[in-house]
């Protein structure tokens, strides 16, 4: 893959996103107030050493202060489970998930963000060990999401071949043929058998942030994964095309393909409406 010369290293950073929103700025106002509940994680160091990363956790922190940052997501933190480091083992990631997304109702938002190393069919927390039972496969992941009853879910997937996401050829069965080691950056998104308690309707939208043949980068310069630190710039306003204060989905994904041009952003999902509004902007005095 082509790198800018600020790129210093080929990572996997995945940021899933099951994202429905605050009622101040992730969604459109309604009768009973949204909330958010949230579980974001970043791995820069992992147990085995040799495939630590550089600015993933500190991804993690910054997704966190914007989702709590009053201007902008205004999240209580008490929805949102930053896991980091060591702290961010596959027990810990998944009982995050159920503790958090469980407390959702039907208009509310949950939100996964994963900033790390990623294979075929799973992500990789800190006590990844290339197996089976250590690897955090996606469809563990997808289960959990589906297990709330929010209507509104967005994933995004800040990886190296994340793009795969849309084939589902990839399950657990493919494990020993195809799982490779972490520097190898691959990442798959398998299909899920957990029914979803959301309604017929519920919208998943998954942004990966390139095909499924391409890589994704970190960067010196920014000190941050290329495709995050835009993604957040698009929030805080950037992607409002228009200029009317909210964000669609096919705005942010316009947006995210015109920035990052080592690689080709994907939205992909269920029920998807580019005119759906991912955010609505309250832009700081």
């Amino acid at each position: 893959m082509y790198q800018r010369p600020y790129f210093s290293f080929q990572k996997v950073y995945i940021l899933i996103a099951v994202l429905l929103a605050h009622q101040t700025a992730f969604a459109n106002p309604i009768a009973k107030p949204v909330q958010v509940f949230a579980v974001v994680v970043g791995i820069r160091e992992y147990k085995q050493s040799d495939a630590n990363l550089q600015y993933a956790d500190q991804d993690a922190q910054n997704i966190f202060d914007f989702l709590t940052d009053r201007n902008y997501g205004n999240v209580p933190p008490a929805n949102i489970t930053l896991l980091v480091n060591k702290n961010a083992t596959k027990q810990n990631i998944l009982k995050a998930i159920a503790a958090q997304f469980s407390r959702a109702s039907a208009n509310d938002i949950v939100l996964f963000y994963f900033s790390g190393h990623g294979n075929p069919g799973v992500l990789c927390p800190y006590d990844q060990a290339y197996s089976k039972s250590t690897a955090l496969w996606y469809d563990e992941i997808k289960n959990g999401m589906n297990t709330s009853a929010a209507n509104r879910k967005i994933c995004f997937l800040d990886a190296c071949f994340s793009g795969s996401i849309v084939d589902k050829n990839m399950g657990k069965k493919s494990f020993d043929a195809e799982f490779v080691s972490m520097q190898q950056q691959l990442a798959r998104f398998s299909d899920v058998k957990q029914a979803d308690k959301g309604s017929s309707t519920s919208k998943i939208f998954v942004y990966a942030s390139s095909r499924k043949n391409q890589t994704s980068a970190e960067s010196d310069q920014l000190k941050e994964g290329v495709f995050t630190y835009y993604l957040l710039k698009g929030l805080k306003g950037e992607a409002d095309g228009n200029h009317n204060s909210v964000i669609t989905a096919g705005e942010l994904l316009g947006y995210l393909k015109k920035q990052i041009n080592t690689q080709s952003p994907v939205l992909a999902g269920l029920n998807i409406d580019n005119n759906m509004i991912i955010f609505s902007i309250n832009r700081p005095h």
